[in-house]
């Protein structure tokens, strides 16, 4: 029983740990992406403008073929 007990404390303590880390990391991603929109000049196109315009194009060329 004890064994089993100090085996569930050492895999508390790793879970911690790991989510510890996983905090960390998303804190530093959340950093680098501020850092990013606020020295970034550069347009950024959403993928859904993408694929609408496609299928207009897609659209427009079947209404051609008629």
């Amino acid at each position: 029983m004890k064994k089993q007990k100090k085996r569930v404390g050492e895999l508390e303590k790793e879970m911690m740990i790991s989510h510890a880390e996983i905090l960390e990391l998303q804190k530093e991603r959340l950093q680098l992406e501020e850092k990013l929109k606020g020295t970034s000049n550069i347009p950024v196109i959403p993928i859904n403008v993408k694929e609408e315009k496609k299928s207009e194009k897609l659209q427009d060329k079947s209404a051609s073929k008629k």
